[in-house]
């Protein structure tokens, strides 16, 4: 009887030990002991039920979300300029990023809710506005950052033969932010991923890729260092395309090597896979090399929610004074392919390649032109196409 007892005093506890620990791990915000600090953030979400996509009066509406600066109102007008002078039935919900308490909390997430599509205008490099970012990545379960690159002469480009697309993990591992202080001095962060989000991310990379005839793809990794994680990510790869995808051709390299050959033969790659830490990394590296991050524009995308973005900013870039109007004229592309507007889109990508041909350059690229004017000579060669 007496050992039975001890048998029960002791799983008692063992049971208080283990529910200590576990509301300590598990807590969704930073949870302080004599000893111990932690912090988690929630893992990627998933929105079960949704509202009817918002079409008022047959336009198609789309949330702006934007720095409630001189930056982002003129970022914002060169994108309805744009918009505006196509006549397409497109509106945009304006959802202004302020710092002051004049901003309804959420209210940008309620919006993506019900509009499922936004562009993302803003410069802000404080850490609220990027853990804001970061939040809305986890919370829609953006899982995907595409990034599309070609080199134009006359633009600070490197190589004249470039012509990448680059996709990389959005939502999980590194950027999953899950850390702890086990003891005062002493800093543990948490990588972690799932079979499940990794093969998402590649089928979706392998489809997006076939589909828009690429053949050859790149898978950057780390596995040598980092067997466990990126051994895992590197596996699945070389899985997927073996029973998916043999019609492309799958190729592996290490992220340092990779940089390296971005640089130096950037002809070799055509599309290239990362996971999130990489990507930023390989994004930067191969934006150097086309001329630079203000001439592109990325997107982060889920299954039901796209949020677009100049990849300056994603990339958050901290010289920039102003959001170049080639990224803001690019992200009106991509995101008018997004919505099946192709021929639209394909109009205004060769007014802009037109008026880049002319030399209409900014300062950045050592011309003399301000944004705006870049902006007005393509809407006024929009005009004799949409009149």
């Amino acid at each position: 009887m007496l050992k039975f007892a001890k048998k029960v005093a002791h799983v008692a506890r063992l049971s208080r030990c283990s529910s200590r620990c576990a509301i300590k791990r598990f807590a969704h915000s930073k949870v302080e002991s004599l000893d111990k600090a932690f912090l988690k953030d929630d893992m990627p979400t998933y929105v079960a039920h949704l509202p009817p996509v918002s079409q008022y009066g047959g336009q198609t509406v789309i949330t702006l979300l934007y720095a409630d600066t001189g930056i982002g109102q003129r970022a914002c007008k060169h994108l309805k300029s744009l918009i505006e002078i196509s006549k397409l039935p497109i509106t945009f919900e304006n959802v202004p990023i302020s710092r002051s308490s004049a901003t309804v909390a959420g209210e940008d997430y309620y919006s993506l809710l019900r509009n499922r599509t936004a562009v993302y205008l803003d410069l802000e490099l404080d850490t609220e506005s990027l853990q804001k970012r970061y939040q809305l990545n986890r919370q829609l379960d953006l899982f995907a950052c595409i990034a599309k690159f070609k080199s134009h002469p006359g633009y600070n480009c490197k190589r004249t033969n470039v012509n990448i697309w680059s996709y990389s993990q959005n939502n999980v591992g590194d950027y999953a932010k899950l850390e702890y202080e086990p003891v005062k001095g002493v800093v543990e962060t948490l990588r972690i991923t799932t079979v499940e989000k990794l093969s998402q991310f590649l089928r979706f990379a392998f489809g997006e890729a076939l589909k828009n005839g690429r053949r050859k793809i790149t898978i950057g990794h780390k596995a040598d260092m980092l067997p466990k994680s990126d051994g895992l990510f590197l596996e699945l790869a070389q899985r997927i395309h073996q029973e998916e995808y043999e019609c492309l051709e799958l190729n592996d390299m290490k992220i340092n090597t990779m940089a390296r050959n971005i640089v130096m033969n950037p002809e070799k790659f055509d599309v290239i896979c990362s996971q999130s830490g990489y990507g930023r990394i390989i994004n930067a590296a191969i934006s150097a090399v086309c001329g630079g991050a203000s001439l592109f524009s990325c997107v982060d995308l889920g299954e039901r929610f796209a949020v677009f973005k100049p990849l300056e900013m994603k990339l958050a870039l901290s010289d920039c004074r102003e959001i170049s109007p080639y990224g803001v004229v690019r992200l009106c592309i991509e995101l008018l392919c997004y919505l099946g507007k192709e021929d639209c889109a394909k109009l205004i990508a060769l007014e802009l390649s037109d008026v880049m041909c002319r030399g209409i350059k900014t300062e950045e690229f050592g011309g003399k032109d301000r944004p705006d004017f870049v902006i007005c000579s393509i809407v006024n060669n929009l005009q004799c196409h949409f009149a």
